[in-house]
C-alpha cells in the first residue's frame, strides 16, 4: 500500500512537472499565452494540497532546473520567486485545511512580499531604483506617443491635451503603485485559488470554495479598520513620518476598491433576487463598471451596506 501511495505520488509530481515546465516555455515564448505565467502556481498547488509541502517543494526545484537552459538564470529566478512563494504557502494552507479566505490573504500576503523582495534584490544587484525605471520607461513611451499623434497631424491644442492627461496618470501611478500592487495580488490570489479549487473537486479531492459573489462582504472589523487607517493617514500631515498626499491616495484607491466590489456583490444579489432580464444586468453592470458615476455609487452602495446590511447576510449566518 506504502509503495502504491509512493508511486501515485511520483507520478503526480511527473506530471505535474511537465505541465508547469510547459506553461512556463509556452509563456515565454508565445506573447498571447504569457497569461500561462499568471497560473503557474495553479499545478504546484494541487500538488501541494494533493502530496503535502516536501513532494511540492520537490516538483519546483525540478521544473525550475528544467527549464533555466531554456529561457535563463535570471527570467526562471524571477518567475520563480514570483509564483512558487504564493504556490508553496497557499498549497501548505490548503493541505492544512485552511478557510478560503484565509488561504486568499496567504496568498495576498506572499504576492506582496515576493514583489518586494525582487524589487529589492534587483536594485541591490543593478544599482538602480525599479520604482524610478518603471516611471521613466512610462515617461519615454509618452514622448514616444506623442511624437507619433503630431506625426500624424493630430492639432496641436488637441495634442497637449493628450500630454497632460499622460502626465497625469503617470503621477497618480507613481503614487499609487504600492495600492495597485496590493489590488494585483488580490486578483492574482483569488484567481489562483479558484481555478486550483475547481480542478480539484473535478478529480474528487473535496475542497472549499468562496461563497457565491453575491453574498461577499466584507469584514465586520472594516469599519473600525477604516476609522483608525483614515485618522492615522490624517495624522501623517503632523508627523511628516511619510508623505501624506501619496498615503491618502493610496489609502483612498484601496478603499475605494474593498467598498466598491462590495456594492457590485450587493448588485448581484438585487439582480438575482428580482431576477433581471439578460438586457437589463448587461446594462446595469456596463453602467457601473464603464462610467464614473455609475463607480461612485457603487462604491457608496457597498459603503452603506456595510452599515446597513442590505441583504441581511448577518442573519443568515
Amino acid at each position: 500500500m506504502e509503495k502504491q501511495n509512493k508511486a501515485r505520488s511520483l507520478a503526480e509530481a511527473a506530471m505535474i512537472i511537465g505541465i508547469a515546465s510547459l506553461f512556463t516555455i509556452i509563456g515565454n515564448y508565445i506573447p498571447f499565452l504569457t497569461i500561462l505565467l499568471f497560473l503557474l502556481p495553479v499545478p504546484f498547488m494541487i500538488l501541494g494540497k494533493r502530496q503535502g509541502l516536501y513532494v511540492e517543494l520537490l516538483s519546483i526545484g525540478i521544473t525550475g532546473t528544467i527549464v533555466v537552459g531554456l529561457i535563463g538564470i535570471w527570467s526562471t529566478a524571477i518567475l520563480f520567486s514570483l509564483t512558487s512563494i504564493v504556490a508553496i504557502t497557499m498549497g501548505y494552507m490548503m493541505d492544512k485545511r485552511y478557510d478560503p479566505m484565509k488561504i486568499w490573504a496567504g496568498g495576498i500576503v506572499s504576492f506582496v512580499a515576493s514583489i518586494v523582495l525582487i524589487m529589492g534584490v534587483i536594485s541591490l544587484a543593478m544599482g538602480n531604483n525599479v520604482v524610478h525605471d518603471l516611471m521613466n520607461m512610462l515617461n519615454q513611451s509618452k514622448d514616444m506617443a506623442i511624437s507619433l499623434y503630431s506625426g500624424m497631424g493630430i492639432e496641436p491644442d488637441k495634442l497637449g491635451q493628450m500630454e497632460t492627461a499622460y502626465e497625469a496618470f503617470i503621477v497618480i501611478f507613481g503614487m499609487t503603485f504600492p495600492s495597485v500592487l496590493i489590488l494585483i495580488s488580490v486578483a492574482f490570489s483569488y484567481i489562483n485559488y479558484l481555478l486550483t479549487a475547481y480542478i480539484l473537486n473535478k478529480v474528487g479531492d473535496r475542497t472549499p470554495i468562496f461563497p457565491q459573489f453575491k453574498y461577499f462582504r466584507l469584514p465586520d472589523s472594516i469599519v473600525m479598520g477604516t476609522v483608525i487607517i483614515l485618522l492615522l493617514t490624517y495624522l501623517t500631515q503632523y508627523i511628516r513620518v511619510v508623505d501624506f498626499n501619496t498615503l491618502s491616495a493610496n489609502v483612498s484607491l484601496l478603499f475605494r476598491a474593498a467598498f466598491f466590489i462590495q456594492g457590485l456583490a450587493v448588485i448581484s444579489f438585487l439582480i438575482e433576487k428580482y431576477r433581471l432580464g439578460r438586457l437589463y444586468r448587461t446594462f446595469v453592470f456596463v453602467y457601473v463598471l464603464f462610467s464614473a458615476a455609475g463607480g461612485l455609487m457603487t462604491v457608496i452602495l457597498g459603503l452603506i451596506d456595510v452599515f446597513v446590511d442590505f441583504r441581511k447576510l448577518k442573519k443568515l449566518g
